[in-house]
């Protein structure tokens, strides 16, 4: 048997702490690399020297059409990029650990299909939850104020008696599938035009954000994350199981609802925005957690960090792959689903041995 001194315990502790610090600084730096990459690929068939100029000579380049791209259509949306890569990444930290099941994620508790169902709303009726408003902005405050509808079915359920992580689990499911049917329903009865609009949205999109959305995305993921990382102590505490979190007094009830409500608005004010973008939410927690375990206060940063650069990248790889639009939700699906499957793949083999 292995004898720890304290001296090795210290040490291994460091080491411990060096190895989680390095991969969110790692996966922060390629964010940042793949950021700065990101800029120069769109349908615009603007030259690199030219986004160069742009870059440096901000409002005082001749070539006013490269100023505008760079500055007005690429940067934002590298912006939204990685404020969605954070707040779908930290919101599925959280979600897997408050129902202590590693398939969780933003999306099952309707989130996404309540979004996705506003907007059909909206298009196919022109019914906005606040009449007046612009399109852009009756799109972003329908999907958002419909997205919370889930939790609400949840959160009212759950008043009524005990509930556990896996009937949580199962009403987010039947809600999402009420939702989808209800938006499938609007696009049979739509015309092209309107259907077209429904299934662009669906498949999720980062162009198209202004410089007040990003504001707005900014903030509420700010807030978002922040409350969440506040919560990481009663989260570990659920995470160890009932006995543990009665031991230390915790309210498993209201820390698991509120965080679900946190994790719920967060997403709620990003997807109105972008659209659906699947698997960040799920893939990014079960990755961050093979390099800094379980542990809330390293596990949501961590996931954070993965987000951004894994929505980055596949932004990227979306604009090089069909210079003239292809949706990021499309290929961070598709890099996203193999992920997952070796990541179950690898965690099945490491559990027989």
């Amino acid at each position: 048997m292995r004898v720890i001194t304290e001296e090795t315990f210290v040490r291994e502790y460091r080491h411990g702490n060096r190895r989680k610090l390095l991969f969110v600084a790692l996966c922060s730096s390629v964010a940042a690399a793949m950021f700065f990459v990101s800029l120069f690929f769109g349908p615009s068939g603007i030259a690199f020297s030219e986004c160069i100029d742009a870059l440096v000579n901000h409002k005082i380049t001749d070539n006013k059409l490269a100023d505008m791209v760079v500055w007005d259509i690429r940067i934002p949306e590298a912006c939204m990029a990685l404020i969605t890569g954070v707040a779908l990444a930290a919101g599925g930290a959280v979600m897997q650990t408050v129902l202590r099941n590693p398939l969780a994620d933003p999306y099952i508790m309707g989130v996404s299909s309540g979004a996705s169902l506003g907007v059909s709303i909206f298009l196919a009726f022109g019914l906005c939850i606040i009449p007046g408003l612009s399109q852009n902005y009756s799109i972003v405050v329908n999907a958002f104020v419909v997205s919370l509808i889930p939790m609400g079915v949840i959160i009212l359920a759950s008043s009524k008696g005990k509930i556990t992580s896996g009937k949580l689990i199962l009403i987010g499911i039947a809600v999402m599938y009420v939702f989808s049917a209800t938006t499938s329903l609007i696009k049979i009865i739509s015309d092209e035009n309107t259907l077209s609009q429904i299934y662009e949205w669906g498949v999720g999109s980062l162009s198209s954000q202004s410089w007040a959305d990003i504001r707005i995305a900014f903030v509420i993921t700010v807030v978002g994350v922040t409350l969440l990382l506040l919560q990481s102590r009663n989260l570990d505490g659920i995470n160890g199981g009932p006995k543990i979190a009665k031991s230390l007094g915790i309210n498993t009830k209201f820390v698991t609802l509120y965080s679900m409500a946190i994790v719920s608005l967060t997403t709620a004010g990003v997807v109105a925005f972008t659209g659906t973008i699947g698997f960040v939410g799920l893939v990014a927690p079960n990755i961050a957690r093979l390099f800094v375990g379980s542990k809330s206060k390293y596990l949501i940063p961590s996931s954070a960090a993965f987000g951004a650069m894994f929505l980055i990248i596949a932004n990227t790889i979306a604009k090089v792959v069909l210079p003239t639009g292809m949706p990021c939700g499309v290929i961070a699906s598709l890099i996203g689903g193999p992920i997952f499957v070796i990541i179950i793949l690898h965690q099945r083999k490491k559990s027989l041995l």
